[in-house]
């Protein structure tokens, strides 16, 4: 089953502004489920690998195969169980790298979702406030492309939040949600401090194979994180530092998708204010 917004394929046009708030709350709590079926996909791949790491260590740890099936292992059993042991810490750290990565990936996945939800709803929080009058104006491909209306609309919305995305790391971009949406999402200092910090690691394991570069260090002195790293080290990230990322952006997910819910009623307030001039 793949879930989707469905609101982005919706003409809210006819929609009372009560149907609309609907809409809205409905879909935060859908893209809340999709960060959530992202993190289950990838917990379940992560856990049947590491489970068969377990496994396979006693296993290949006899000096004789214990099961008939093992020596027909490919160069036979002693050549399959040396390359086992070499690889084995290595198979472990692309793990852990591979869920920091793609936890930090599905937490701005989760944003992009709720800003589209936003925005579709809201279009006046792109139109109407001064930042998104230099933004381009919708396009003609996005009228003669689209198949309808709200197609159009969706492809408008994307490319706003995408480069609302990447003009900064994620806390920040969402402090500046907060101000352009006039609500809080409860971030603490801490919360913020750890996001750039797993922005820092993401960006040097996809980008940099794991060197700490000045970009990495000058990220966290702009951001006054303190930090043990230095420049030219390669970072490595273990079980514990990969857990914790993902118990990070659960968390945040979960009380960013709240407060936006309880906040829908403000939003529809202001957007209808922002909408006839008040505020512009």
């Amino acid at each position: 089953m793949t879930l989707t917004l469905p609101i982005l394929a919706t003409d809210l046009r006819s929609l009372s502004d009560a149907e609309i708030a609907q809409q809205v709350t409905g879909n935060l709590a859908c893209a809340q489920m999709l960060h959530t079926v992202r993190m289950t996909e990838m917990t379940m791949v992560d856990t049947t690998m590491h489970l068969m790491q377990l496994a396979a260590g006693p296993v290949l740890a006899s000096d004789a195969p214990m099961f008939p099936l093992l020596e027909n292992l490919e160069g036979g059993y002693h050549a399959a169980r040396e390359r086992y042991f070499a690889d084995a810490p290595k198979v472990a750290g692309v793990l852990n790298r591979r869920l920091l990565v793609d936890s930090f990936q599905s937490f701005e996945d989760f944003v992009r979702d709720c800003l589209r939800v936003l925005y579709f709803a809201f279009p006046y929080f792109i139109y109407g406030l001064k930042d998104g009058r230099d933004l381009p104006d919708v396009g003609v491909d996005d009228l003669f492309s689209a198949a309808s209306l709200p197609e159009a609309r969706a492809a408008v919305v994307a490319r706003r939040v995408s480069a609302f995305l990447q003009a900064d790391n994620i806390g920040t971009v969402l402090q500046k949600a907060e101000q352009r949406l006039t609500v809080s999402v409860g971030l603490q200092p801490s919360d913020l401090n750890a996001l750039v910090e797993l922005s820092a690691i993401r960006n040097a394991l996809t980008h940099s194979q794991g060197l700490v570069t000045e970009r990495f260090l000058g990220l966290l002195r702009r951001h006054k994180v303190t930090h043990g790293y230095e420049l030219n080290a390669v970072l490595t990230v273990d079980r514990p530092r990969a857990e914790a990322a993902r118990t990070l952006v659960d968390r945040l997910a979960s009380q960013v998708a709240g407060a936006l819910t309880k906040a829908v009623p403000h939003l529809q307030s202001y957007h209808r204010g922002l909408a006839s001039g008040v505020g512009v």
